[in-house]
Order: structure tokens, then sequence, then C-alpha cells
């Protein structure tokens, strides 16, 4: 549904992959805005066993001031994916601590306090 969009350059300041994608999905309105009940319906489904993160990510991304989790050339739609990663990691109730994942809930707690 979005390869299409894999040819277009990944550059946090024009977003035309981001909006390319999020347009396909439906995450955009027709005026470029974030369709956020769509979004956030989605989220409530995809996170419905993580209040914490739900309200995270709605008082913080769509509610809150998203600016400071991107310069100010990067789009806003980089700036709440960053600032969704950021809540979805500081809000993990459970983290495997080994392997890969190893110092990772230490590194998303650092990130969080930056953009607190």
């Amino acid at each position: 549904m979005t390869k299409e969009c894999d040819s277009l350059p990944k550059d946090p300041v024009s977003c035309d992959h981001e909006m390319c994608v999020a347009k396909k999905t439906g995450f955009i309105t027709a005026d470029g805005d974030i369709d956020k009940d769509k979004a956030i319906e989605t989220l409530e489904k995809s996170h419905a066993g993580e209040p914490a993160m739900i309200n995270a990510i709605k008082t913080k991304c769509f509610d809150g001031d998203i600016s400071t989790y991107g310069p100010p050339d990067f789009c806003d739609l980089i700036k709440f994916k960053m600032c969704y990663k950021t809540q979805v990691f500081s809000n993990c109730r459970e983290w495997n601590n080994s392997g890969d994942c190893k110092g990772v809930k230490e590194l998303s707690e650092e990130c969080n306090k930056i953009f607190s």
C-alpha cells in the first residue's frame, strides 16, 4: 500500500516520504494535518493494554508542544513521530534487558529527560 512511497527521500525537513505514507494510510486530512481522531482511534486499539502510554501520547504529542522533538526546520510530522516513539519507549511496562535490548530502557529514560 505504501510501497510507492519508498522511492521518496526520507528527508526530515521536506517530509515527503512520511507525508506519502500518512496519506496512503489515511492519517492525514485533506488540508495536510494529522487526522487526530483516526490516529487516536488506532492508538487506542494498538495499545489497548497500555493506558499510561496512551495518555502520555495524547497529552504530549497531540495536545502538547512537539517543537522540542526536532530542530525548527524539521516538519511537524517528523516531530510528532519522534514524540510518539519517545512516549512508547518511556512508557513501556516490560523491558527485556538482554541481547539487542540491553540498555534501551536507560537510553529511553535519558531521552525523555531531554524532551520533558
